[in-house]
């Protein structure tokens, strides 16, 4: 399977020379962008890596247990559920229909099984979102792409939910912090 990015964002400026159709490699790119970012169809999601990086994997479990509080390499059953959450934040798609399938539950299992752990999909979710906001605004990540990440459809949105959490604004809460 040929895996192609569908288009590129930068932030640095169109360069000086002449891109035909502003493309790099064949690839639609847009400069002048917020991040630095690589698009692929979602269709290649599902791809099996023909060798995996464990050492990779071990550093960014470590990050994920030290900055944001998560056990990811636990047997227990809320902590697999939030660290799929947290994976699955990073592809937009933060369902209960999305993690239950990474688990090969139907949906109302995956609600029984937290219910007899004392939690709710709702929970872990909020959980998730509120640990990724404080850390992805440390990492001085733009509010619109904090808003996307934790699955919210518009700023305003992530925006009310913040202050529902923390009592001040994300930038408020950027400039107490700085």
């Amino acid at each position: 399977m040929n895996i192609k990015p569908l288009k590129i964002h930068l932030v640095q400026e169109k360069p000086s020379f002449n891109l035909k159709d502003s493309k790099i490699v064949g690839i639609k790119t847009y400069f002048n962008q917020e991040e630095n970012a690589i698009y692929f169809d979602k269709s290649i999601e599902g791809i099996q890596t023909l060798s995996a990086n464990e050492q990779l994997l071990k550093i960014f479990e470590k990050e994920a247990e030290e900055t944001l509080g998560f056990k990811l390499s636990q047997d227990d059953f809320k902590e697999k559920i939030s660290s799929l959450i947290l994976v699955s934040s990073t592809q937009l798609d933060i369902s209960l229909n999305n993690i239950a399938s990474k688990t090969g539950l139907s949906s109302r299992v995956l609600q029984m099984r937290l219910k007899e752990e004392g939690t709710t999909f709702s929970k872990l979710l909020l959980e998730v979102r509120k640990k990724l906001s404080i850390y992805y605004l440390c990492k001085e990540m733009d509010l619109h792409t904090i808003s996307l990440n934790l699955g919210y459809i518009d700023l305003s949105s992530f925006f009310r939910a913040f202050k529902k959490w923390y009592g001040v604004t994300p930038s408020e809460y950027k400039t107490l912090k700085v």
